[in-house]
């Protein structure tokens, strides 16, 4: 069983190792990969945090597909609304690229994130987001600016203090969706 300690609020110090599948860009393309992820909790009420990923969409490069990879850091607030509920805000930088068998695509921008994050018992954690993603795409051709709109709704369960499961879900403007699936590994209460 998860300490009292936990139900006071979630920990913003943590490291993830996680597993994502999706649907890329709209266009009915398979996305699998791996993600490593991390958050660093200060001062109570704020946090710095970011993660990597390496993936394949539709079999990876040299089947049809792209190989893909990626990160991004961000920089957050995170303000006790009740004993048990945070509201968590953030901006942060993203950096994502695709390698076909003919060229490259990158996808890079800003993130704007806003939701609450909240113990409802010892062992269960419940999140939600809206986040505004400001970014550019280049092919090395052309250059197009995006805005996206994303949703994204999970949880985490404590099976120790430390330990946890957690499952996320999340779907985007421009037809995107993916989910998550990741252990995490909780290094204190801050």
């Amino acid at each position: 069983a998860v300490s009292g300690a936990a139900i006071a609020g979630p920990s913003y110090t943590y490291a993830d190792l996680g597993f994502t599948v999706g649907d890329s860009f709209g266009n009915n393309s398979d996305t699998d990969g791996y993600a490593i992820r991390g958050s660093f909790g200060f001062a109570d009420v704020f946090h710095v945090g970011g993660g990597i990923t390496d993936g394949d969409v539709e079999g990876g490069k040299g089947s049809g597909g792209a190989d893909n990879s990626g990160y991004n850091v961000y920089v957050g607030f995170n303000p006790a609304m009740t004993e048990n509920l945070d509201l968590v805000a953030r901006i942060g930088y993203f950096d994502e690229e695709f390698k076909f068998d003919g060229g490259k695509e990158e996808a890079t921008g800003v993130s704007f994130e806003i939701g609450p994050r909240a113990m409802v018992s010892d062992n269960l954690e419940l999140n939600a987001s809206v986040s505004l993603l400001l970014g550019e795409d280049d092919d090395g051709v052309d250059k197009e600016d995006f805005t996206r709109v994303a949703y994204r709704v999970g949880g985490e369960y404590y099976f120790t203090p430390a330990i946890s499961l957690g499952l996320d879900a999340a779907v985007a403007s421009g037809d995107q969706s993916e989910a998550n699936i990741h252990v995490r590994y909780s290094f204190g209460n801050n």
